[in-house]
């Protein structure tokens, strides 16, 4: 039981990593990739680059019909905006291009976190990083610190009693004191 929370738990703070597209646009008349996105999950963008032109973000509900939700952005921008319907999948359209490149990026991260905040019963998240950290309630006391996944373990910037998950062996491992260097991490299994 306690390998399968722990991997639920590393699935989900990978997901809260990954859950990003981006698109950068040099011409006109191009849309960037879907994000998918839960009812009340809270969208992040980035609109950056030096360009004359103009982008939007459109939704849609049926994924073929595309409405605009926000206005025109013609200069560097960020935000967020929560998603108050049904599940929907929004992009970065790019409706006129003069001239530079225009870096984009969706996001929805706070949406994994708040599942998690669902599922688990926990009252504080903090994401820092790439570093979830999560603080059980009032029945309980600790934090849970997720660092995420990676190809090679880090050999810095953990604490004791951090999670990752290694791609390269396919292994969960627990930071057993402050990471210092790739013996600091000990495998679940």
């Amino acid at each position: 039981m306690k390998k399968i929370f722990i991997a639920a738990i590393m699935l989900l703070a990978t997901a809260a990593q990954a859950n990003t597209v981006s698109k950068t646009f040099t011409t006109h008349s191009q849309s960037g990739p879907g994000l998918s996105v839960k009812r009340n999950a809270t969208i992040e963008y980035s609109i950056s680059g030096t360009f004359v032109g103009t982008v939007a973000i459109e939704k849609t509900m049926d994924g073929v019909n595309y409405k605009q939700v926000t206005a025109d952005l013609t200069a560097p921008a960020s935000g967020s905006f929560a998603n108050t319907t049904k599940d929907s999948v929004y992009r970065v359209r790019c409706s006129t291009h003069t001239s530079g490149s225009i870096v984009t990026s969706l996001s929805n991260k706070v949406e994994v976190l708040q599942d998690l905040r669902n599922s688990f019963g926990y009252t504080t998240m903090k994401v820092s990083d790439g570093i979830v950290e999560v603080t059980a309630g009032s029945s309980a006391s600790g934090t849970l610190c997720l660092a995420g996944s990676f190809s090679t373990l880090p050999v810095a910037g953990y604490n004791k009693g951090c999670f990752a998950y290694q791609t390269s062996d396919d292994k969960a491992y627990v930071s057993t004191e402050t990471v210092v260097r790739a013996s600091s991490w000990k495998a679940l299994w």
